[in-house]
């Protein structure tokens, strides 16, 4: 039902039964029909009916009841009241003769202070459809079969949907409790720059993608039942596809809404799989192919505002800011303020101690802004043997706001045909990796789709060392035959 939108869970669908002791009734006799919740640890379970901060709806008069014989087309209309005892909702029992039936419709109802004239009646709580978008919050959506035999008092538990908490003030016999819950949302909105943006052309992301882009992702969500750290239940996927507009070459995307439930007296734990549409390989033509790739997983509890990048929920947390959007980025994207940032191979994260550094060859350098690029850094032209200075957290190549942390030593071999390159950082800084290019070129070139393009992405380069806590690195490299030499040497370095 999607009308009933921001609903409660309650109960979940389990036939029992109890004998009633009456030899000698007719076989085909009205039996009681009882709707009731699972017995949990002994005990029925109740309502958080004294808690105002779940929801602001009227509480429930009656229920409405549709049920139908199955192999009929004929429908009954049951309207029993409910009613609280110690915070424990409940309906009166129905009559039925022994047959086969299934529930086509079931609605909590306020009656609106008019008693008397049901026409202003409203629906306060209701049983989800099959294929309904609020299906996947119950384990039993309508129609739900059931059997009523002879001389048997039948319980059905069954599974309603609400706006908020109940408080009922009715009094009676009980025949039907349910426990219930809140569904409530988290919103994502993510940032995506990547220097690849011309091969997105004839993707999602539109005729003219650009170098940082509002990233177009889904979240498939699934809930840890068993307190096993497994998320075996598939609560269903979301994406902002249908979302993402642009506008006069202008992209944009509004956040996405994920909606999830949080059951009153159960700790619901929640895996959010977040995947970026991306790239993912070329065709037989060289034309690439996009689809979703799994870039995140964050993992909460009930209505926590902390999430965390592992199950064990004590590394990774982060919360939303003041727009109550958790905002991410994925990639080098800068100046872009975010609540938690993808990894990326090929940057430091925010707060993990890192940065990133390229070596300045001072008059013989080139800012990449210069030449279009959306990161900083610098390609250098060499001439024979060079030291330069390596400036770490240099943004916009402007080496005030940068850490020089080390120098970079060229040596030239006596015939020219090849250079020993060595990173060597200053005092307590350390090297997690380099990245090197030498050629003949200004940038890095690669080719794809047939089309020859340029890079400075680290990753990239085509001479690559992963280090731990190193002070120097080395590489030998051979050397252009003729023409500029070109030299970018990038590096990831600790202790800043």
């Amino acid at each position: 039902m999607k009308r009933f939108a921001l609903l409660f869970w309650i109960g979940a669908l389990i036939f029992t039964s109890c004998t009633k002791e009456t030899p000698g009734t007719d076989p085909n006799a009205p039996q009681d029909v009882i709707f009731t919740s699972v017995v949990e640890n002994g005990g029925l379970k109740g309502l958080k009916a004294d808690d105002p901060t779940v929801c602001s709806n009227p509480a429930a008069d009656y229920a409405q009841i549709v049920i139908r014989k199955i192999g009929t087309t004929i429908d009954e209309t049951y309207t029993p009241s409910v009613f609280t005892v110690n915070n424990v909702l409940y309906t009166q029992a129905v009559k039925l003769t022994p047959d086969s039936y299934e529930v086509i419709l079931f609605t909590l109802m306020d009656n609106n202070n008019t008693p008397d004239n049901t026409s202003d009646d409203v629906i306060v709580r209701a049983t989800p459809n099959t294929g309904s978008d609020f299906s996947v919050f119950v384990s039993a959506t309508l129609p739900i079969p059931f059997t009523v035999a002879p001389f048997q008092k039948l319980e059905i538990p069954i599974e309603v949907l609400c706006f908020q908490a109940t408080t009922f003030k009715e009094f009676g016999f009980a025949w039907f409790k349910p426990a219930e819950g809140t569904i409530r949302q988290k919103w994502f909105f993510g940032d995506f720059c990547t220097e690849y943006f011309d091969q997105f052309e004839n993707s999602l992301y539109g005729p003219n993608p650009k170098v940082d882009m509002p990233a177009i992702f889904r979240i498939k969500v699934y809930r840890d039942d068993n307190g096993d750290g497994i998320y075996e239940k598939d609560m269903g996927v979301f994406n902002n596809e249908d979302h993402y507009t642009i506008d006069n070459g202008v992209a944009s995307a509004l956040p996405l809404g994920i909606n999830y439930i949080d059951r009153v007296d159960i700790e619901d734990r929640y895996r959010f799989v977040m995947e970026l549409y991306m790239e993912i390989t070329l065709d037989d033509n060289e034309n690439p192919v996009f689809d979703y790739v799994e870039k995140a997983n964050w993992y909460f509890s009930d209505a926590s505002n902390t999430l965390y990048t592992n199950k064990e929920y004590t590394e990774g947390a982060f919360t939303t800011g003041e727009d109550n959007v958790y905002d991410w980025v994925l990639g080098f994207c800068t100046g872009v303020p975010a609540d938690v940032y993808v990894p990326d191979p090929e940057q430091p994260q925010p707060g993990s101690g890192q940065e990133t550094a390229f070596a300045f060859g001072g008059n013989a350098a080139t800012c990449f802004l210069e030449d279009g690029f959306n990161r900083w850094g610098w390609t250098n032209v060499i001439t024979g043997d060079f030291t330069m200075p390596i400036y770490a957290g240099a943004g916009q190549c402007d080496i005030s706001k940068g850490t020089l942390v080390g120098n970079l030593l060229v040596d030239v071999s006596a015939d020219g045909t090849t250079a020993t390159v060595t990173y060597q950082m200053n005092g307590s800084y350390k090297l997690e990796e380099t990245h090197l290019y030498v050629g003949s070129t200004k940038y890095v070139p690669f080719t794809k789709g047939n089309k020859i393009n340029y890079t400075v992405a680290p990753g990239q380069y085509p001479t690559i060392h992963d280090l731990t806590g190193a002070s120097s690195d080395t590489y030998t490299v051979t050397l252009p035959t003729s023409g500029t030499i070109y030299l970018i040497a990038h590096s990831v370095v600790s202790g800043i």
